[in-house]
């Protein structure tokens, strides 16, 4: 048995054994202890979400308060555009209305300007119609 296998072994390789049998306990010591953590630090984590989820809900819920009275107000300025426009073209037709009553009495006074001047005063004028 002198080459046997383990006369093959040196004082070395008992100490790397040794040293691999202590960090094999050691992990097994300390295994539940990182599990724990591992544990916390998803629980922690967890809540962090939840926190972040309830924010993130009441400031959707603010968001869709404000669209919604923003889609009122765009329905309010809607309905007052189309007011100010129907208003816009009333205005307008007065104005085209009023320029050609502009245009008829100019015609009138050059009429009459036209019947003093050739002294027809008191007749009608001859117009083209």
């Amino acid at each position: 048995m002198s080459n046997g296998f383990f006369n093959q072994i040196t004082p070395t390789t008992y100490g790397v054994f040794g040293l691999l049998a202590v960090v094999i306990v050691a992990v097994v010591k300390v295994w539940p202890i990182i599990i724990a953590k591992l544990a916390e630090t998803r629980t922690s984590d967890d809540a962090i979400a939840g926190k972040q989820m309830e924010r993130l809900v009441a400031e959707v819920g603010r968001l869709d308060h404000r669209v919604q009275s923003l889609e009122v107000s765009e329905e309010r300025c809607r309905e007052e555009l189309a007011d100010a426009k129907g208003r816009i073209a009333e205005l307008e037709g007065y104005n085209i209305g009023a320029g050609k009553a502009r245009a008829e009495a100019q015609r009138i006074v050059s009429t009459e300007r036209e019947a003093d001047r050739h002294g027809r005063r008191g007749t009608p004028p001859q117009t083209g119609e």
